[in-house]
């Protein structure tokens, strides 16, 4: 008996527990309905001012490239309004960017998340009378990948013009990095490494120079490789080797071939201090050094 009751009690329960859901489910669906028939009337109505702005299409993610298939035209109550929209006659300046933050489906496209224009094309960068030149690279001279458009080098020439005696010649100092591969000076840092597969790999870089040290550079590829030395932004320091060779590996300067020979006796003062340069001879110097003693 006692098992009855409570099995009937939970029957009562159970059906008291869907009416009250259904009743639930049918007030949220007549809520949602009853807002969305006031939303319509409302934007409905002669006296709202809507105006035309970009929204785009699909789901964007931070980095992608806004073009035509990625966004359309909606027109949206100016009391809706975001600030920062864009007008479709505004398209052009934004077609070719880059996002910095994702968006969603139908959501209007924003100032904010550009970047901006900034060049029109990468000549825009280079100033009167500086010419633009690219180099190859190799993984020593790129600083490990690290080497990034906007740094500054001092270009040298790694070449051998007597046999057996490798030469780096300097041809240019504190030169302006343009770009590493094809990402430039310009390209938003925050997107680069979204965008590119591998911003650290790339075998060329782009040089703002002169006309005529663009000259030099383009004939010195011909008579040896580039060795690309990084340098602080702010350094202003000349450089005053420009000419480094392989006899000057273990040999700084004249000095370093002279050595000291101090002769006196028995913890006493010093006779005499001579110096003797490059290689003197040996049995002179000993014969010397025991009339000394």
């Amino acid at each position: 008996m006692k098992l009855r009751n409570l099995l009937d009690k939970n029957w009562i329960l159970l059906l008291i527990s869907i009416l009250l859901g259904g009743i639930a489910a049918w007030s949220v669906g007549q809520y949602i309905q009853s807002k969305e028939d006031e939303l319509r009337t409302h934007y409905s109505k002669s006296d709202v001012v809507k105006v035309p702005v970009i929204v785009v299409t699909r789901a964007l993610t931070k980095g992608t490239i806004i073009n035509q298939s990625s966004v359309a035209v909606r027109e949206i109550p100016t009391s809706y309004l975001p600030a920062g929209t864009l007008h479709p006659s505004e398209f052009a300046e934004v077609d070719g960017q880059m996002l910095l933050e994702g968006l969603s489906i139908g959501q209007p496209l924003l100032r904010a998340y550009l970047p901006g224009k900034g060049l029109q094309q990468f000549s825009d960068i280079l100033t009167d009378g500086h010419r633009a030149v690219t180099i190859q690279i190799d993984v020593t001279n790129s600083t490990a990948g690290l080497l990034v458009a906007g740094d500054k080098v001092d270009l040298y020439l790694l070449s051998e013009k007597k046999e057996d005696n490798p030469q780096l010649e300097l041809l240019i100092e504190r030169v302006n990095v343009l770009a590493t591969g094809q990402i430039t000076v310009d390209k938003n840092r925050d997107v680069i490494d979204e965008v590119y597969k591998d911003p650290t790999n790339y075998s060329t870089i782009t040089l703002d120079v002169s006309v005529l040290n663009a000259a030099r550079v383009s004939l010195a590829k011909e008579h040896g490789k580039f060795v690309a030395l990084l340098r602080n932004r702010v350094d202003e320091l000349i450089v005053r080797d420009r000419l480094v060779d392989s006899s000057s590996l273990f040999k700084s300067s004249a000095n370093e071939d002279e050595v000291e020979m101090i002769f006196g006796g028995s913890g006493g003062v010093a006779h005499t201090i001579k110096t003797y340069v490059a290689q003197p001879n040996t049995a002179e110097l000993v014969s010397e050094l025991n009339n000394k003693l």
